[in-house]
């Protein structure tokens, strides 16, 4: 980063870019569903960030066994 971007970030005329998120489309059980909304809600969270770190965490804790049986 240069010193003008630097500059344009800290005046807030340019902001830090959250990940690109991409829109798809899954067909989960009824039951599941549910049960996803009642956590999410839970957790002060909408249904799409709840799915989102529910899968981020089962990729993660499959990463981490694979390195493991190595």
């Amino acid at each position: 980063m240069n010193s003008y971007e630097f500059i344009l970030l800290y005046k807030g005329v340019i902001g830090m870019q959250k990940p690109y998120k991409v829109k798809v489309s899954i067909s989960l059980d009824e039951n599941v569903i549910e049960r996803i909304k009642e956590l999410a809600e839970e957790d002060d969270r909408n249904f799409s960030q709840y799915i989102n770190i529910v899968l981020k965490k089962h990729i993660s804790e499959c990463d981490n066994n694979s390195k493991t049986t190595i």
